[in-house]
């Protein structure tokens, strides 16, 4: 089986520091040109659909470390929304109102 993996790359005066990391996330310090430092979190959801909740629940213990200000970018797997699916399979409601629960206790940090 292959392996995949998240890369993270910047241009730039920009400084980036790793704090941690999986095959699924990388999380660390960004420091801008003007000495702005933010966290940053390069994040991929889960593909398995039962499998997401891991996911959720990684971000939440990153964010228990985060004291600054946060980005967290990537690829979800997770829609906020049905009106955003476009093909034919049909995405569970309850794994919708789990996402918005995470972005929602995220968004309250």
């Amino acid at each position: 089986m292959g392996g995949g993996g998240l890369l993270l790359m910047w241009k730039g005066d920009w400084k980036v520091e790793g704090l941690n990391s999986s095959l699924d996330h990388i999380d660390g310090l960004a420091t801008s040109p003007t000495g702005d430092v933010f966290r940053i979190t390069r994040f991929y959801g889960n593909p398995d659909a039962q499998q997401r909740s891991f996911s959720w629940e990684l971000l939440r213990r990153i964010s228990y470390t985060v004291t600054i200000g946060w980005l967290i970018f990537g690829d979800f797997n997770e829609l906020l929304d049905v009106l955003e699916k476009n093909g034919r399979r049909e995405r569970s409601m309850g794994q919708i109102l789990k996402f918005r629960a995470a972005m929602a206790f995220l968004s309250a940090i």
